[in-house]
């Protein structure tokens, strides 16, 4: 499968630029059929100049009114990079031939980010049955891969698994990228690792590899895998995403904040980067320039209440790290208002942030409200115990993991990492060492978030209990 970043180097294609970007210089127009104007679009949208790539596509649908590639094209990039379903719908249906596959692909991408998956696989599968016999594998994959574009890896794995097996390098590759969304790593590193021996210089084949090795938590063979694509293609988007949430994993935050931004400047409409360069700039102690962010992402996803939870939970919490806190419980009260708002979890984070600012009364009241309603659930018990330590109560924090695996009995998985913590800053080194090795067996993942820094770097959980064993001399006796 060719490489889009292989296209744009392309003679014929770098032809068609050079002669429609100096006919523009000049004032004049210039004839280039569907293919070529939708073309140049998509490289100004890979570029991040989408009011350029809509120019484009608004001159070329002067010429040809009715062309089904220059309103699918528009249509997706519609969709892709504002997420305008409703303007998307109205684009599509300004096709004039509705039997051309491409407005079936295009309507179903639609109708999936409108939520309406389902839909989307009936008008496929009403399509699929008009498809000549000969085109029927190629619809298949087609519709494949679109799930996969959109994350929807068990539709899929239905389209691709109905496919005849062959050698074909696409068809490993989508192999690859259903593996990896469905978690299988271990299958998709294989067949990625298989296809950059086949060639090395394809970027979708190291973006897809630094992917799963950063669901791996191998960050480091991540970067490395971005950096063999970034080579490749400096303005890879998602290679530069990816090194620098693997910079960010790694605690590497000024490193990684230069990635978000250069990745911004290729992509600058995605909310969720936004979001991250703000999180990045709360771990470099800067609140300020953090609340900034915070705010662009709030002003961005006014359109999408999608968003609004994270984004005013996130803003909440830097206005109460600042000590200004009438203004962060003022956004949790706006959070509250939200369709679909989750009260309980809204009251808990009242709750944290009254206790980090030292309202211990009213803490208390709110956590209460919250336990009552949640009917007195465990997992609501266990977020205020944790938040009582983050809040550096630790003592206190102790006595509620106490009480809280009390309830719990042997069936507790959750909540030992924290509590070691509170062992081990209270020089209790026997619980300290027991909460170490119940929480690597019962729950290694929140082990790792929570315990990494007090172990040697890179070390696995399944080393934190031997390694404790190998140096407190008091715990090997115990054993």
């Amino acid at each position: 499968m060719a490489e889009t970043n292989n296209f744009f180097n392309d003679k014929e294609f770098k032809d068609n630029l050079k002669r429609y970007e100096d006919a523009h210089t000049r004032g004049l127009s210039i004839y280039l059929d569907t293919d070529e104007y939708a073309d140049i679009a998509e490289y100004y949208r890979g570029k991040g100049r989408i009011d350029e790539a809509h120019a484009v596509l608004n001159e070329a649908l002067n010429i040809f009114p009715d062309s089904t590639t220059l309103w699918t094209v528009k249509a997706r990039m519609t969709l892709l990079e504002g997420g305008d379903v409703e303007r998307a719908y109205q684009y599509i249906s300004n096709v004039g031939d509705k039997d051309d596959v491409e407005y079936a692909y295009t309507l179903a991408e639609i109708m999936i980010m409108d939520g309406k998956e389902k839909q989307a696989d009936q008008l496929l599968h009403r399509r699929f049955e008009q498809v000549d016999d000969e085109e029927r594998e190629e619809f298949k994959q087609d519709v494949a891969t679109i799930y996969a574009d959109y994350e929807e890896f068990d539709l899929a794995k239905e389209w691709f698994d109905r496919l005849e097996p062959n050698e074909d390098n696409s068809y490993k590759e989508l192999k690859g990228r259903i593996a990896l969304g469905t978690g299988n790593l271990e299958d998709s590193e294989n067949i990625f690792q298989e296809l950059i021996d086949e060639n090395p210089y394809s970027t979708s084949y190291w973006n897809n590899l630094a992917m799963l090795q950063f669901l791996k938590s191998n960050f480091n063979d991540s970067i490395t895998s971005s950096e063999f694509s970034i080579a490749i293609n400096p303005d890879d988007a998602e290679a530069i995403l990816t090194k620098a949430n693997g910079l960010f994993s790694l605690g590497n935050y000024e490193e990684a904040l230069n990635y978000f931004d250069r990745y911004s400047k290729l992509v600058p409409d995605d909310l969720s980067v936004v979001m991250l360069k703000g999180v990045t700039l709360l771990h470099l102690n800067k609140p300020e320039e953090a609340l900034t962010h915070f705010k662009k992402a709030e002003k961005m996803g006014r359109h999408s209440d999608s968003n609004l939870p994270e984004i005013y939970q996130e803003i909440a919490f830097t206005l109460s790290q600042q000590g200004r806190v009438e203004e962060a419980l003022a956004y949790l009260d706006k959070k509250e208002k939200l369709p679909n708002d989750n009260h309980c979890d809204t009251l808990l984070l009242k709750g944290h942030i009254l206790l980090e600012n030292d309202y211990l009364e009213k803490a208390q009241e709110v956590f209460q409200e919250a336990i009552r309603s949640s009917d007195n659930s465990p997992s609501t018990f266990l977020q205020i115990a944790i938040s009582v330590y983050d809040c550096r109560y630790v003592h206190l924090a102790y006595n509620l993991f106490l009480s809280y695996f009390k309830d719990m009995g042997n069936t507790c998985q959750d909540g030992y990492a924290y509590f070691a913590r509170c062992a081990n800053e209270l020089g209790k080194k026997k619980e300290f060492a027991h909460a170490v090795k119940l929480a690597c067996e019962r729950n290694p993942m929140e082990a790792k978030m929570v315990l990494a820094d007090l172990f040697p770097e890179g070390m696995s959980t399944e080393e934190y209990y031997p390694y404790l064993l190998s140096t407190n001399t008091d715990e090997r006796k115990q054993k």
